[in-house]
């Protein structure tokens, strides 16, 4: 007696087992799909194992979901073929009457081991993955087998219903954010003053790399096989922190430099030595997405290329900040307020005015081709940005640029051509 008795223990005792590891592993697969990667990066990176564990795990996130799906089948029905058993033998439980005792366990699977381990698991996403990592670890290994088997049906699947991975990171939360700009500040990618554009970055989601690059034309660079001296002047003469590489062509641009690395590596005799990898983007990519991925990467610079694959500019975070900033302090600007009167028929104008009540303030006829502000025109005008103090006429105005950058016009001086042209025959 005692022996049958311990022998339903031990049924009963595997049953409990079962539960819990269904408990568990799926407890882990709403962690491993609702975990913010960017704070366990950020406790990988100081030093905490399981959040390193947990991070390989995310690396291999299609493995841990095949092995889980497998996992929890295989518990359920080792659960149900022990209690099915203990419902004849020990219990008598007649062939009718057991399908209440699987409606039961339904029930009690579905409250217990599915409901309450995914909203534990939820609240606490990153905590419970790196307090499971290790036992995760093992299953993966134990799993092993039918986890291949259920890769190689996956990518057959993948195939035939022409799935392809995106292989992006989603921000799922404000919070995500604000850990990557402190991650991003942290490792020098981003200012801290950048922090406070979160919110009007996210609001500009048609601006493209384009918008926002600065043109071959006006990027200062050398040529990969020049002396490292050169590279060192051309610092020295442009302060810049960082200056691109190209080869043979200036629109080739390969790499860049940044100063930091030619003061730590005084002795280098070739640029390629210092020079660092270099990141592709097409000119019609969103600079929301692309400012993330720059954060998530922590890449400082990218170089834009056209749909036949020629670097046409290049951009920096700093450029999409300021590029949004500078769009945002426009909008909240009147078309008016843009326009200042300096007397003598003199207007001091933002490049940001818009180009339709451009023509209709100042009676101008443009031809539109693409642009939309005044910046534009004259950019598109003379062909390249232009620089403090270049002008050029065009129907009855002289346009004088007062403020510039090496992307972007921003403020221009506005003169009538016949009144320049009288100043000058009195003179």
């Amino acid at each position: 007696m005692i022996l049958i008795m311990s022998h339903y223990l031990l049924y009963i005792i595997s049953i409990f087992i079962m539960m819990l590891l269904h408990f568990f592993v799926s407890g882990v697969e709403t962690a491993l799909l609702t975990s913010d990667r960017i704070r366990l990066e950020d406790l990988s990176g100081s030093g905490t194992r399981s959040a390193r564990r947990a991070l390989a795990i995310l690396d291999n996130i299609e493995n841990a979901i095949i092995m889980i799906q497998i996992a929890v089948n295989v518990f359920e029905i080792a659960a149900t073929a022990f209690i099915a058993y203990l419902a004849t033998t020990a219990f008598l439980i007649d062939e009718p009457k057991l399908v209440l005792v699987a409606a039961v366990q339904t029930v009690v699977f579905l409250l217990l081991c599915e409901l309450s381990p995914k909203i534990i698991a939820r609240a606490n996403a990153e905590r419970f993955l790196m307090f499971s990592s290790y036992p995760v670890a093992v299953l993966l290994v134990v799993f092993k087998p039918l986890v291949a088997f259920g890769f190689a049906i996956s990518g057959i699947l993948k195939r035939i219903l022409n799935v392809a991975d995106s292989g992006r990171m989603i921000l799922k939360s404000r919070d995500e954010i604000d850990t990557l700009f402190k991650i991003g500040e942290e490792e020098g990618v981003i200012d801290e003053e950048h922090q406070v554009y979160v919110s009007e970055i996210l609001t500009f989601k048609d601006i493209t790399a384009r918008e926002v690059m600065t043109p071959t034309i006006d990027i200062v660079s050398v040529e990969i096989n020049q002396d490292v001296r050169v590279l060192a002047d051309t610092f020295a003469n442009t302060r810049f922190s960082r200056v691109p590489v190209y080869e043979k062509r200036v629109d080739n641009l390969i790499g860049y430099v940044f100063y930091r690395d030619i003061l730590k590596n005084r002795n280098c005799k070739r640029i390629q030595d210092v020079m660092n990898k270099v990141h592709y983007v097409p000119t019609t990519k969103k600079i929301v997405e692309l400012y993330f991925e720059m954060l998530e990467n922590l890449i400082p610079v990218v170089f834009v290329v056209n749909e036949y694959g020629a670097v046409v500019g290049m951009a920096t975070h700093e450029d999409i900040a300021e590029e949004v900033v500078g769009e945002i302090h426009a909008s909240d600007q009147s078309e008016e307020e843009l326009i200042i009167e300096l007397g003598r028929g003199r207007y001091l104008v933002s490049g940001k005015l818009d180009i339709e009540f451009f023509m209709k303030r100042f009676n101008a006829a443009i031809e539109k081709r693409g642009f939309e502000t005044l910046s534009g025109f004259i950019a598109y005008r003379m062909g390249k940005i232009p620089k403090k103090g270049d002008r050029f006429t065009y129907d009855k105005y002289t346009f004088i640029i007062e403020e510039a950058t090496e992307r972007s016009i921003d403020k221009v001086i506005l003169q009538s051509a016949k009144k320049k042209r009288r100043a000058t025959e009195g003179a």
